[in-house]
């Protein structure tokens, strides 16, 4: 049964081997070429982490699971970035920014994230909803 993810964010699973979690996007101090002091960052790292693990434990209670099911050694990450203004942005500092909410993701499905293999992000514009999906599904 696929669980509808709501306008605010969320998460919601997309096929039975899937796992999407809907996050904000990531603050500035998370990107790799951020230049802010050391407690400003640790604040955000904090926050972020926390947002995607606690999205993860409700994409996965909706679904009525404990762990994902059936997955193997690596798990395939997906993410699609959703920014207010189209302009060019550098995909790898955009990946990188995701660091601590996927931190937080192996963390709520109780794995280690070196089990992640990341496919290339995807930049896309939505005016009216900016946001990052983070799909997770078995290699």
């Amino acid at each position: 049964m696929p669980w509808i993810k709501t306008r605010s964010g969320g998460a919601r699973w997309e096929e039975p081997d899937a796992l999407t979690v809907t996050l904000s996007l990531p603050a500035r101090a998370l990107s790799p070429n951020a230049r802010t002091h050391w407690a400003v960052k640790a604040k955000a790292v904090q926050a972020y982490r926390g947002e995607a693990k606690l999205l993860a434990r409700v994409a996965i209670s909706e679904a009525g699971l404990d762990v994902p099911p059936g997955w193997g050694d690596e798990i395939m990450v997906r993410a699609t970035f959703w920014f207010r203004v189209n302009r060019r942005r550098d995909r790898d500092n955009a990946q990188a920014s995701l660091k601590s909410a996927l931190d937080g993701i192996a963390e709520a499905l109780g794995v280690d994230d070196s089990r992640f293999v990341m496919a290339p992000a995807t930049l896309l514009v939505d005016a009216d909803n900016p946001r990052v999906e983070v799909a997770l599904s078995r290699l």
